[in-house]
């Protein structure tokens, strides 16, 4: 259900389009919030084209709205069979009212506030989005300060935001060549380009001509004029972008990436307590603002004694609370790495995922049968990188990884970051 709100606010702050109420359902009174919000000349007039207060608009909406469904999504599911139906919607009916009476003066104090703020204290609107992120769509100025100083950690180190980047990739939708994914004996396109037009061009392709070319072959005047530009390939034309790519034979050779999942293993071990875990979630943070931007998957999956997979973008709750856990226990990035590959190896969705490992890395490799594994991701189109936080000479995970980045974050600056040699 939150799809079908979450689409009905991306097209209004697109092209300022309001559902009508023939498209409102009669049972699903959040609907008529939502709809009112969009006809407010406040909120219509002041936050459609301004990137900061859009997002606000967005994530405070979409934070009531699953707020509600899952309050009656809980009372649905503790009601005794016998139960009245309508008396269970009447209360829903009279809960969200009280929760839009409540939340619209509120959004309406932070369109104006939050604005404000970041301008009396030079925040930037990324540094804004990556904090907000943690704050679950609530303004506080103490809590945002807290979440500002996990993103103020990427200006002292920028090897936080160039790993950022590569993990934080686009697919490669203008690509020369293309990506198959098999399933059995079927093959499919996984995705093009936008457009085959590049431009225009001059030849004698009559499947391409511009519709002024065809005009001179339809006039019984012009039509000798139309054979000999024909006979001299001088037709005006569309250029296809088709016709500039390689040879069929060499398409096979590199495949164009698509983008999976971004997967963060973060080592939670007691060596990582203070200032290399703090370096480990302000890269989390980057790559969520990237994940929510993007519509990408991302996953932490934090390890000491045992791994815990979490959703950043549907479990921001257990998000938080993992990352108010203190560092503590011994490494076991083993178990991690086996949750990694069962979900890159069940899901073809999770093809071509980017998978960060951030630690201390003072644990032994792997052994040789996960080692195995490994490589054969890499094969797939899954890309690993490595972020030691600490200087260690002569790392053996360095040539597992496809970037490797290190941190002497007893320095400002970092300084390292390189490709292991072949």
């Amino acid at each position: 259900m939150s799809v079908r709100y979450s689409t009905a606010i991306d097209r209004f702050l697109r092209s300022g389009e309001v559902p009508s109420l023939a498209d409102v359902p009669g049972q699903e009174p959040l609907w008529a919030y939502v709809l009112s919000t969009m006809q407010d000349d406040a909120i219509r007039l002041g936050v459609r084209g301004d990137r900061l207060k859009e997002r606000i608009y967005r994530d405070e909406m979409m934070q009531m709205i699953a707020e509600c469904e899952q309050k009656q999504a809980f009372r649905l599911k503790c009601l005794p069979p016998d139960s009245d139906p309508e008396a269970a919607l009447l209360q829903y009916r009279e809960d969200v009212e009280q929760r839009a009476e409540a939340h619209r003066p509120l959004l309406m104090l932070n369109l104006r506030q939050i604005p404000d703020y970041l301008k009396r204290c030079n925040v930037s609107d990324l540094d804004f989005f990556q904090a907000w992120n943690l704050m679950g769509g609530y303004w506080n100025e103490v809590l945002f300060e807290q979440a500002r100083r996990l993103v103020r950690l990427q200006h002292d180190f920028p090897q936080l935001l160039d790993m950022a980047r590569y993990m934080g990739r686009e697919a490669d939708t203008e690509a020369t060549d293309r990506m198959q994914a098999s399933a059995g004996t079927s093959m499919s396109l996984d995705h093009a380009s936008h457009s085959d037009i590049e431009g225009f061009t001059l030849g004698n392709d009559l499947s391409a001509l511009l519709p002024g070319e065809l005009a001179l072959s339809a006039d019984s005047e012009l039509s000798d004029l139309f054979a000999l530009r024909y006979a001299t390939q001088s037709l005006q034309m569309f250029r296809s972008r088709s016709d500039l790519l390689k040879p069929t034979r060499r398409l096979q050779e590199t495949s164009a990436r698509r983008c999976g999942p971004m997967i963060v293993v973060l080592d939670t071990s007691a060596s990582m307590d203070g200032r290399p875990l703090e370096l480990g979630y302000s890269l989390l943070v980057r790559l969520l603002e990237y994940a929510v931007s993007s519509r990408r998957d991302l996953f932490l999956i934090s390890f000491a004694v045992s791994a815990r997979p979490v959703d950043c973008l549907s479990e921001k709750g257990r998000l938080l609370q993992q990352m108010r856990l203190r560092a503590d226990g011994h490494t076991d990035v083993s178990t991690a790495l086996d949750i990694v590959f069962d979900l890159l190896a069940n899901d073809p969705r999770y093809l071509g995922a980017d998978v960060a490992l951030v630690s201390d890395f003072q644990v032994p490799v792997v052994n040789k049968a996960r080692q195995l594994v490994w490589r054969r991701m890499q094969e797939a189109g899954t890309r690993f990188y490595g972020l030691q936080l600490g200087l260690m000479e002569h790392s053996p995970w360095c040539p597992f990884c496809d970037k490797y980045w290190v941190i002497d974050y007893h320095f400002k600056m970092s300084r390292y970051s390189f490709v292991p040699e072949s």
